[in-house]
C-alpha cells in the first residue's frame, strides 16, 4: 500500500487539538509555563484581536527559564506565527502539509467563523501519519507476502521520517567522502544561502575551498572522522552563497556497509551566530571590566605617587590624607569582584554546556517543580549569623531525616546555601526522587551564578561611588560661570571620600530636606564642606557624633555642621577665620583652611557663622538661592 494511501485515509479531524490554549501577549511567561504544565499542553496561541500573532512553545519556556527572562511578557519570547487557516478549507492532510511546507512554520491554528477553534501541529500530524501508518501495516501483514510486508515498512518508515527530514529547524545532510552533497533538507539549504536542496546539490560548493573560511579546518573534519567515526559540536566559520559569514556546529557520523566499508557521512548543521556574538560580547566586557580595574588600580597608584605635592594646598592635602582609606574601600568590592568572576568563569566551563542536555532530559512534570525551587531560591529573605545559619541547618536535616531522604546533611547544605530555611513539605517528593537532586544540585548552580552576578553589581556600585566621589572632587571647574548643583550631593562626596574614619568611631546624623537645585561653584563648595568636616572629626578625636542639617530658610539654603568636641576657647574664637591661624601643631594645617572658606562662602554672596560652647561646635553657612528671574538673566 502506497504512502499517498495511508495519507489519503487521515481525516483533518485527526490531527486537530480542539479547545488549544490561548494567550494575550501582555500575559507573563511564568503564567504560560503553568497553564502548559496544567493542561499538559506543549504550546500557547497568543492572539491579538482574536487573530493570532505568535506560538510560545516548550522551547521558548526553556530558553527564557535558562536566560532567567521569565519575569518577561509572553510576546516578548514568543515565535511568531501570523498564518491561520478556516476550518471549512481544511479538506485533506495534504492541504495541511502544504501549508506547512510553504509557511515554514510547526504550528497553525484553526478558525471558525473568525473564532478560533483547534490547532494543527507539526508533531500532531506526525503522529496521526505513525497511527495511521501501523494500521496498514497490520493489514498488509495479514493479507500480503514477506515481500510486500517489506515495502510497506519503507513506506511507512518514509513517511515517518520525511515530514521530519523536510520541516526540521536544523539542516540535515549526506555527503559522500570526497565533499559531494547526497541530499540536504530545506533548513540546511537556507542556512548556506541557498533557495532549495536542489539547488545546494547542484551548486556543490567545494568545502576546503568554497565552505570553509579556514581551509584548515575541513582537513581536520576529514581526520576527527577518520579516528573516531564521528563528531560533536565541531565549530566552524563558513561562507554563505553570498559571501557572508556564520558560525555552524557540526555533529556527525561516518556510515558503514555490513563489511565496515566507508559509505557517506551523514550529520546535523546548527547556526550557532548568536550565541557566538553573546560570547564575544561577554567577552569584551570581560575585557572592558579588567581595564576598568587596571584604570582604578592606576590612578590609585597616581594618588599615592603624588600626595607629597597634594599636600601642599588645603583640599589636596585634606585628599592626601584619605589615600589610604579610599584605597581599602576601592580594593575590598575589587576583590569581590574578581572573587565573583572566577565563580562565573567555573560556571560557565563546568556547567553551561550541560545546559541544554539538562532541559531537554527534564520531564514535563517537574519543570513546576524546577521553577518553584527557582523562585525559592530567589527571594531575599534577610541575613543570618553563621550561629544561626547552623541552627536552621540542623532543623532542615531533622525534617529531611523524618522523610527518609539520603545525603540529608548535604541536602540540608545545599538548601541553607540557596537561602530556603523552612517551609520545604512541597520539596520533598522532589528530593526524595534521585533525579532530583540533579534538579536540586542545577538549581544550586544557577542560584550560585545569579548571587556572584548580584556580587559584581553591588560591589561594582560601592567602587563606582568612590571613584565617583574623587572625580568630583578632584574636578576644579575653570569656567567663570555658575552652575546648578546640589548641595547634599557634595556633601555626600566628602563623606564617601571620608567614610573609612567615619566608619571606626563617628556617627553621622543626617537631616537633609528636600531642597532645589543651587547656582554655586560647586568644586569650591566641596572646599568648603571638606575643610568644615575635616576639623570636626579632628575637634572630637575622630569619635563622637558629627551632625550635618539641610535646610531653606527664606530664599537661603543653610547648612550646619556640628560635632561634640571640646569646643572652642572663647579667646580663640575672633581669630579664627583670620589668614594664617592655627592652634594645630606645626605640620598639622597652615592657618588657611577657615580663611578659604570664607572666602569662597562670600563669593557665593553668603556667609558663615560659628557658636561653640564646651562638648558642641557649630559652623553655619548661609547660601542664596536664586531667583527665577536671576536664573533667566544669568
Amino acid at each position: 500500500m502506497s504512502s499517498l494511501h495511508v495519507l489519503t485515509q487521515i481525516s483533518p479531524s485527526q490531527v486537530i487539538q480542539r479547545c488549544p490554549l490561548v494567550s494575550t501577549p501582555s500575559d507573563s511567561i511564568q503564567q504560560a509555563i503553568r497553564r502548559m504544565y496544567q493542561a499538559q499542553a506543549s504550546c500557547v496561541v497568543v492572539m491579538e484581536q482574536q487573530r493570532p500573532i505568535g506560538i510560545f512553545t516548550e522551547r521558548d519556556a526553556v530558553r527564557a527559564i535558562a536566560t532567567g527572562e521569565d519575569q518577561m511578557q509572553v510576546s516578548e519570547q514568543m515565535t511568531p506565527q501570523t498564518v491561520s487557516v478556516d476550518e471549512s478549507e481544511v479538506k485533506s492532510i495534504f492541504s495541511i502539509l502544504s501549508i506547512f511546507r510553504q509557511h515554514q512554520i510547526q504550528h497553525l491554528p484553526v478558525f471558525n467563523q473568525q473564532q478560533i477553534t483547534g490547532l494543527i501541529t507539526l508533531q500532531s500530524v506526525v503522529k496521526a501519519l505513525q497511527y495511521t501508518a501501523d494500521e496498514y501495516a497490520e493489514q498488509a501483514e495479514q493479507e500480503t507476502s514477506d515481500r510486500l510486508q517489506m515495502e510497506v515498512a519503507l513506506r511507512q518508515a518514509e513517511a515517518k521520517y520525511r515530514g521530519i527530514f523536510e520541516n526540521a529547524l536544523d539542516g540535515i545532510f549526506q555527503t559522500s567522502l570526497d565533499g559531494k552533497y547526497l541530499s540536504a533538507n530545506p533548513a540546511l539549504a537556507k542556512l548556506y544561502g541557498y533557495d532549495s536542496p536542489d539547488a545546494l546539490i547542484a551548486a556543490q560548493p567545494n568545502f576546503k575551498r568554497q565552505l570553509y573560511v579556514n581551509p584548515d579546518r575541513r582537513i581536520e573534519f576529514i581526520n576527527l572522522m577518520n579516528r573516531d567515526g564521528k563528531l560533536s559540536n565541531f565549530e566552524s566559520e563558513i561562507y554563505k552563497q553570498d559571501g557572508s559569514i556564520i558560525w555552524i556546529s557540526e555533529t556527525c557520523r561516518a556510515v558503514r556497509d555490513a563489511e565496515g566499508n566507508l559509505l557517506y557521512y551523514e550529520g546535523i548543521v546548527q547556526d550557532i551566530s548568536d550565541r557566538k556574538r553573546i560570547e564575544a560580547e561577554r567577552q569584551k566586557a570581560e575585557q572592558t571590566l579588567q581595564q576598568k580595574n587596571e584604570e582604578l588600580f592606576n590612578t590609585l597608584q597616581q594618588l599615592r605617587a603624588t600626595q607629597a605635592e597634594l599636600i601642599q594646598s588645603e583640599k589636596m592635602a585634606a585628599l592626601g590624607q584619605l589615600v589610604a582609606g579610599i584605597a581599602h574601600e576601592i580594593n575590598t568590592p575589587l576583590g569581590a569582584i574578581r572573587s565573583s568572576i572566577e565563580n562565573i568563569a567555573e560556571f560557565l566551563a563546568e556547567t553551561l554546556q550541560h545546559l541544554p542536555d539538562f532541559f531537554r532530559q527534564l520531564p514535563s512534570e517537574q519543570y513546576l517543580e524546577f521553577i518553584t525551587l527557582m523562585e525559592r531560591s530567589s527571594q531575599k529573605i534577610g541575613s543570618f549569623s553563621s550561629k544561626e545559619k547552623r541552627q536552621l541547618k540542623r532543623q532542615l536535616m531533622r525534617e529531611l531525616e523524618s522523610a527518609e531522604i539520603a545525603s540529608s546533611d548535604t541536602v540540608a547544605d545545599t538548601l541553607v546555601d540557596m537561602g530556603i530555611y523552612h517551609n520545604i513539605t512541597s520539596l520533598l517528593a522532589l528530593l526524595k526522587d534521585e533525579s532530583g537532586k540533579k534538579i536540586l544540585k542545577m538549581a544550586y548552580q544557577l542560584n550560585s551564578l545569579s548571587k556572584s552576578s548580584s556580587t559584581i553589581v553591588t560591589a561594582t556600585d560601592r567602587a563606582a561611588k568612590m571613584v565617583f566621589a574623587l572625580r568630583t572632587y578632584a574636578r576644579y571647574n575653570v569656567s567663570a560661570e555658575k552652575i546648578e548643583a546640589s548641595i547634599t550631593d557634595g556633601i555626600e562626596t566628602v563623606l564617601t571620600l571620608y567614610y573609612n574614619q567615619l566608619k571606626h568611631g563617628v556617627e553621622v546624623q543626617r537631616n537633609f530636606a528636600d531642597l532645589p537645585s543651587v547656582l554655586c561653584y560647586p568644586d569650591e563648595l566641596n572646599q568648603v564642606w571638606t575643610n568644615l568636616i575635616h576639623n570636626a572629626l579632628q575637634a572630637m578625636e575622630h569619635r563622637g557624633i558629627l551632625q550635618l542639617d539641610v535646610a531653606q530658610i527664606a530664599d537661603q539654603v543653610v547648612v550646619k555642621v556640628t560635632d561634640n568636641g571640646k569646643g572652642i576657647p572663647p579667646e580663640v574664637m575672633p581669630k579664627i577665620f583670620d589668614p594664617f591661624f592655627t592652634t594645630k601643631p606645626a605640620g598639622e594645617g597652615s592657618g588657611l583652611g577657615l580663611d578659604i572658606v570664607q572666602k569662597i562662602i562670600k563669593k557665593h554672596q553668603g556667609s558663615i557663622t560659628v557658636d561653640s560652647i564646651p562638648g558642641k561646635t557649630t559652623f553655619t553657612v548661609f547660601l542664596p538661592i536664586a531667583s527665577k528671574d536671576s536664573r533667566i538673566n544669568g
